[in-house]
């Protein structure tokens, strides 16, 4: 079951990431347009703006998922790691613990705020398909793949992120006994 899960977490992993590059490309050629028709011709491109505000959320949203997954988020291991053994899984399962109440409370309030603006349209846009709601379904998906990594790291990885990477690299808290002893 391992190994299933694994893979389907990479393939979701890279849906994120793709996501995420797709989004910021996305945004970069809409504020790219929307500055060259506002010198060039004058006038501002009507939708760039909203568009590149709505691409940006999915950017966002996404990114940080598959942030999560990569260890490239915010990581405060080094206090963690001068922890005993002990306090270092204690640590590490009060970590995931905060990532499930983050990722349920992600899903819970954003099926609520999905609810909410299901029926708002944005008043830029001419046609009346593009709802509110729809951008915001972001929240609630990525507070479900968010579950899913945490999962994962929980059940397959979770001795990684205390302690060091799985080639065998020098980490931080071995730089600072080496400082301590005298050998840097």
């Amino acid at each position: 079951m391992a190994p299933l899960y694994v893979r389907a977490m990479d393939k979701l992993y890279w849906f994120c990431i793709g996501v995420a590059v797709l989004a910021i490309c996305t945004t970069t050629i809409l504020v790219f347009a929307g500055a060259m028709a506002r010198d060039l011709f004058g006038f501002g491109a009507m939708y760039s703006e909203q568009l590149s505000i709505m691409f940006a959320i999915q950017m966002t949203f996404y990114g940080a998922a598959a942030c999560y997954r990569a260890h490239a988020h915010l990581s405060l291991t080094l206090f963690a790691r001068l922890a005993p053994p002990m306090g270092q899984t204690i640590l590490r399962y009060f970590v995931q613990g905060v990532f499930v109440a983050v990722s349920c409370s992600m899903i819970w309030w954003g099926i609520d705020l999905v609810k909410a603006t299901m029926f708002q349209h944005y008043a830029e846009f001419p046609w009346e398909g593009l709802k509110v709601g729809y951008i915001y379904a972001v929240v609630p998906i990525t507070g479900v793949i968010l579950l899913l990594f945490v999962i994962e790291q929980i059940l397959f990885k979770s001795a990684r992120d205390f302690h060091g990477d799985e080639d065998g690299a020098e980490t931080e808290l071995d730089i600072i006994r080496k400082a301590q002893e005298g050998n840097i």
